[in-house]
């Protein structure tokens, strides 16, 4: 289909018949008429036939979109098997709309069906249709079978229905941050922990090649240390670079850094749990630190068992979240200065069982949804929000969105203490006393 790429300036009144607007140079009229009575033509075939969705008309200018709205897929058959794009198999990213063209001719006889059962209707199992629409004869122009992959759509086989044995896989890929098939990848040990009590809490770097694990040891202090890894995300090559900041204070519970790697903030579980923050010259370099910047309030007046911190995008909204599960609301009038936060209510409470405390909170890349850690329960919980990052909105997507944490790598005396999630949501990371754990959320059941 054709696509024009020429602009003009942006109507101020509607085009008429020819989709000329009044403001249209006289030099630019023909060729505007052409492009419309081409895309009229596309969105005609479109509404009341089998054609390409031409888009809407672009009243910022000539481009109009005729981009397929859907991902197509060529079905071919060869040696009596259906081949997606000459393979076996497909992925399918959920919230996608893929079309699985059967138009070429060695498709003829071999309508194409999906199903969660290998072989489908052939071997006792049903056809699905959840999102399934189809057009045309197989083997003839503009014949297809299209699905809308729902979320949390579960592993399909497509296949022949009327010849057995021609099918194959079409995985379904989860959406990154969440997913209970999520599989260990790779874990981390923690030698120094034998000269602290707990790590609490662990931080990535946005390119994903800084890890930092917050440490306590009653009565003497804490710290904060870095590991430098090799290959971005992968905690298999973390090496201990014993960076790290000093031993101040003591009963260390909470770490968080600013996104660009200016500044970092931790809570004291000791006195008014008072938040403290200090700007880094050099971002993610901890011995560049600055002065001490304390918060004028504590946050001990509302509660004394903080476990972490989040901030919204814009750095204006912190949240805190108690062992309790309860997560209170802050301002900063100056966006990440924490010497002017001031509380402003409770944003959510009695949303997790009481049968757990909770150990963290994270957002996803854009603010929709909440995850929350729980420590006795070993599992991370998610929950959705609409505006995106207003925690009062939070609701629980489910008992399926669980990722249960084995259990059989965590216990009442090591716990998990902190979690972090990495690379766009695609990888998760659980600490404990003695070991990080990285998990795959885009992992295959």
């Amino acid at each position: 289909m054709p696509k024009l790429n020429q602009s003009i300036p942006q109507p101020v009144t509607p085009r008429d018949a020819n989709g000329i607007a009044r403001i249209t140079p006289k030099s630019s009229r023909g060729t505007v008429k052409i492009a419309y009575s081409i895309w009229n033509n596309d969105w005609k075939a479109h509404h009341y036939g089998s054609g390409y969705d031409p888009g809407k008309w672009d009243h910022d200018g000539l481009t109009y979109s005729d981009e397929p709205t859907f991902i197509p897929l060529v079905v071919t058959v060869s040696g009596g098997k259906f081949l997606i794009d000459g393979q076996e198999q497909a992925t399918l990213n959920e919230g996608s709309t893929y079309r699985f063209d059967q138009s070429d001719s060695s498709n003829n006889g071999h309508p194409l069906r999906l199903s969660t059962v290998i072989g489908g209707t052939h071997n006792s199992g049903v056809e699905y249709t959840n999102g399934v629409t189809y057009n045309g004869v197989p083997g003839t122009p503009d014949a297809y079978t299209e699905i809308v992959v729902i979320a949390d759509a579960p592993v399909l086989y497509y296949y022949c229905s009327v010849h057995n044995l021609m099918g194959g896989t079409a995985f379904t890929t989860p959406d990154p941050y969440y997913n209970s098939s999520a599989t260990l990848e790779n874990t981390y040990s923690i030698n120094w922990y034998q000269t602290y009590d707990h790590s609490w809490g662990i931080e990535f770097s946005t390119d994903g090649t800084k890890m930092f694990i917050g440490h306590d040891r009653s009565g003497s202090g804490w710290g904060i240390r870095k590991h430098e890894l090799s290959t971005a995300w992968d905690i298999s090559t973390a090496a201990d670079s014993d960076t790290h900041l000093p031993t101040i204070g003591a009963n260390f519970r909470v770490m968080k850094f600013k996104p660009d790697g200016t500044a970092v903030y931790y809570v004291s579980s000791t006195g008014n749990r008072t938040i403290i923050q200090y700007n880094l010259s050099t971002a993610w370099d901890l011995t560049t630190r600055g002065s001490l910047i304390s918060a004028n309030i504590g946050l001990g007046d509302q509660d004394d068992n903080p476990r972490d911190l989040l901030f919204d995008p814009t750095g204006t909204i912190l949240y805190m979240v108690n062992s309790d599960v309860v997560i209170y609301k802050y301002t900063l009038s100056t966006p990440w200065d924490v010497s002017t936060l001031t509380y402003s209510t409770i944003a959510l409470t009695g949303f997790y069982d009481n049968s757990t405390s909770s150990m963290g909170i994270e957002f996803n890349n854009d603010g929709t949804k909440l995850f929350v850690l729980g420590a006795s329960a070993n599992q991370v919980k998610s929950y959705t929000l609409s505006p995106a990052y207003d925690v009062s909105t939070a609701t629980y997507d489910g008992t399926n969105t669980r990722f249960l944490l084995p259990s059989a790598d965590y216990s009442s005396s090591d716990f998990p203490t902190g979690f972090a999630y990495g690379k766009d949501g695609e990888k998760l990371y659980v600490i404990n006393r003695t070991t990080v754990r990285q998990y795959n959320t885009l992992a295959q059941p």
